[in-house]
């Protein structure tokens, strides 16, 4: 492409988060999350952006998403329940996920809106905010992600917003500072 092509990969701000896969020979969820302490029926919501990047599109049955999940004391991860992760999976992945998905269907160069909203069941101690690429064996592509907020439902709206530098990705709220 251009020079100017990577100007393409930010909805907005100065970057956007890229989550990237190594294509392994087994399924693989790379991704970016933070963790806060939640009470029983606290209820939060995940929303952002995602895109489809035309260069190296999303292939095959990868899709990425954004994931809310609850702990217990134990660390236990509680229902609900989502769809078991690839025609692999053994068990059920815990967790409320967004919809819609950015998979293979998803338009090229698109900022797709995604969202979840998901009550924390009696028990949890922690909420986990999840960004995740989800890939099938041999899907070797990024998935950009940008405008990403996480809340509690009824306080005042939280920004997370990610860097990356020194090999990390650090997920930063303000309000938590």
């Amino acid at each position: 492409g251009s020079s100017g092509s990577s100007q393409l990969y930010r909805r907005s701000g100065e970057a956007a988060l890229e989550i990237n896969s190594d294509g392994a020979g087994a399924w693989a969820s790379p991704n970016a999350s933070q963790t806060f302490s939640a009470d029983g029926g606290d209820i939060f919501r995940m929303e952002g952006y995602m895109l489809n990047p035309v260069g190296t599109p999303v292939s095959g049955a990868s899709f990425g998403l954004f994931k809310i999940e609850f702990r217990d004391e134990s660390g236990s991860v509680l229902e609900p329940a989502s769809v078991a992760v690839g025609n692999q999976a053994s068990a059920p992945y815990y967790g409320a996920e967004s919809s819609p998905r950015l998979d293979a269907a998803a338009p090229a160069d698109l900022w797709q809106f995604s969202a979840v909203t998901a009550t924390a069941p009696q028990g949890t101690v922690e909420v986990g905010f999840y960004v995740l690429n989800v890939n099938q064996p041999g899907y070797t592509g990024p998935m950009y992600y940008d405008d990403l907020e996480a809340r509690l439902i009824g306080d005042p709206t939280v920004l997370m917003d990610a860097s990356q530098g020194d090999g990390m990705v650090r997920l930063r709220f303000p309000s938590e500072e």
